[in-house]
């Protein structure tokens, strides 16, 4: 099964040919979206200039898709990847490495989170993002492009 990430998603609603060919091969029932990504999409719709229409793209689009909300074991597979990835690429020296921020290296938060759930309930990640690709070298992380 396949975990959607924004940028898939934001392409696929806006109607991009090519993601839209690949979705027709596969059954729907072969994607999903988490909280992250929903939440995401939600706020880029509220930002747009076409608040309500893109809304209601946003939340048509998803109710179509299998849902994984974050609980308490996202929580320990998100804390155990965090530390994997400091102490893998962050500074060494222990003092450097409190207030140190993974951002600081391009891998944010919510990231983490998508990756996370992927690993939890192991799904594919559908991103264009390539920080997935430095994450999944430090853990059990699966992703793939259509992008």
């Amino acid at each position: 099964m396949y975990l959607l990430d924004t940028n898939h998603c934001s392409k696929i609603i806006k109607g991009d040919d090519t993601l839209l060919l690949r979705l027709k091969q596969t059954s729907i029932e072969g994607f999903s979206v988490c909280t992250t990504v929903f939440g995401e999409l939600v706020f880029m719709a509220c930002n747009s200039g076409f608040q309500t229409a893109n809304l209601e793209k946003v939340l048509d689009f998803c109710s179509r898709l299998r849902f994984f909300p974050l609980d308490s074991e996202t929580g320990q597979v998100y804390g155990r990847l965090k530390a994997v990835l400091l102490a893998e690429i962050g500074p060494k020296e222990a003092a450097k490495r409190r207030g140190f921020r993974l951002q600081t290296l391009g891998i944010h938060d919510n990231d983490l989170w998508i990756a996370s759930v992927a690993i939890q309930h192991d799904l594919v990640v559908l991103t264009g993002d390539k920080d997935f690709a430095r994450i999944a070298k430090h853990s059990a992380l699966q992703h793939e492009s259509w992008l």
